[in-house]
Order: C-alpha cells, then structure tokens, then sequence
C-alpha cells in the first residue's frame, strides 16, 4: 500500500546516500571526504545560503501555488483533477532533463565566473538552450503525439483521458519556453544571482498565474482556460530572464562583477 511505497522510497534514498558517501571516503580523488576533518566555514556557508535559500524559497512558494490552482480544476469534477494528477506525472518526466541541465548550467558557470572566463559563461550557457531545447522539443512531440495512450496508461476513464489530453495539448508547445528560463535562471544563480530567478518565477508563476485564473475563469468555464495559465507564463518568464540576461551578458563579458540584482 501508500506505507509500503513510503519505506521503499526511504530505503532508496538511504541506500543511495550510503553508497556515496562510501565512494567519497574511499576514493584518492581531490575531492575524498574526510569525515573527521568537517566543519562549517562561515564565508562558505554564507555563500551557500544566499544561493540556496532563495531557491528553496522559490520552489515551496511555487509548489504551495500550485494546490491552489488545482481548486479550479476540482470545479470540473474528478475526472478533470484525475486528468491532471495523472497528466503531470507525465510533465514531471519531460521536465527532468530542464532540471538536470539547469543543476548543471549552474556548476558550470559558477567554474568558470570564479576563473574569470566570462566567455565561456556565454558559451556554455548557449550550448547547454540548444542541447536542452532540443531534448524537450523532442519529448514535448512524442507526448502531444502519444498523449491518449500515455494517459490511458494510468487510467482508462474517458473523461479522464480527454482532460488528460487537453493539458497535454495546451502544455506541448509551451514546454519551448521551459528552457529559455530555467536554464537561464541556473546559469544567473551560478554567478550569484539567485534572488532575481526567484523573484521572477515568484511573480510569473505564483502571482501572475493566480490573477489569470481569476480573471480568466469569470469569462470562461472551459478546462483549456485554466491549463492556459501554465504556458502562458512560462512564456512571460522566460521573456523577464532572458531580457535581464541579455542586459547584463555585457557586463559579464567585460569582467563587471554582478553581486545584486
């Protein structure tokens, strides 16, 4: 049952931490972990925070957004909130690769903003767009081509399978727009910019989302109004951060130090 999906998934996660941290302490890499030598460092640890709790705080704000959107959903019945449910465990597939890529813009730039090669910050930020733009526009074809079978896969309810389908189609050609701002906002937090990916995720995806909802849904009772919401502001975040780059990217290339936003 739930329990036992519980116990699996802590189990995994304890095997896998255990596996690691194995390798860290038995490897001749630069990098061995030396348990006994551990100690918070304040300047580090500072860094650390400043980068890390802005997007800790993003993502729970975001999440926490999330349920209340999903009270307008559950205004068309089950079957649309399980055409949703089982619709973003899908999007949660497409989205590991945007993740991933963004984890990885961040260590990236982070590198080579600490060496100076502010060249290279541009270039690997470009590379990376192209790489994960075209991953994401692949998968976003093959689910918008296969959406009634992959939501058949969780439910064979066909009012569940046309709500399924209709997140799918609205939500396809949006996922463009994905990239364009997270990998941004991975590659702005690698050169400390944490708080300005935050501020506008917060704005487009919390606050400008729920202001679209409640507009939009007095003048419309239709499903596809309020999955709407999703792509159009990935669209109008996407727009904020790569404007914000795009000013700044000069400054980046001269060598201007960017501490704030």
């Amino acid at each position: 049952g739930v329990a036992g999906v519980g116990i699996a998934t802590t189990l995994a996660q304890l095997v896998s931490a255990i596996l690691v941290m194995h390798e860290l302490m038995h490897t001749d890499k630069e990098y061995k972990v030396y348990i006994s030598k551990i100690r918070f460092s304040k300047p580090i640890l500072s860094r650390i925070i400043s980068i890390g709790i802005p997007a800790a705080l993003q993502n729970s704000i975001v999440s926490f957004s999330n349920v209340i959107v999903q009270s307008y959903i559950s205004k068309f019945g089950s079957a649309a909130v399980a055409g949703y449910s089982t619709t973003t465990k899908l999007d949660g597939f497409l989205q590991l690769p945007i993740q991933s890529f963004s984890m990885a813009i961040t260590t990236f730039v982070g590198q080579n903003y600490g060496a100076q090669n502010y060249k290279r910050v541009r270039k690997g930020l470009y590379t990376t767009l192209l790489m994960c733009e075209v991953i994401i526009a692949l998968g976003a074809f093959l689910i918008y081509t296969n959406g009634e079978f992959l939501v058949g896969l969780f439910s064979q309810d066909k009012d569940v399978i046309v709500a399924g389908v209709t997140m799918i189609s609205v939500f396809a050609p949006g996922y463009i727009f994905l990239p364009l701002s997270h990998i941004t906002a991975g590659a702005l937090r690698g050169v400390g910019l944490s708080k300005v990916p935050m501020y506008s995720m917060i704005l487009c995806f919390v606050i400008l989302r729920q202001v679209y909802l409640f507009v939009a849904t007095q003048f419309s009772s239709e499903l596809i109004t309020v999955f709407l919401g999703w792509p159009l502001t990935w669209i109008v975040n996407a727009a904020l951060l790569m404007g914000y780059y795009h000013i700044y990217s000069k400054k980046l290339v001269r060598g201007d130090i960017l501490t704030s936003f």
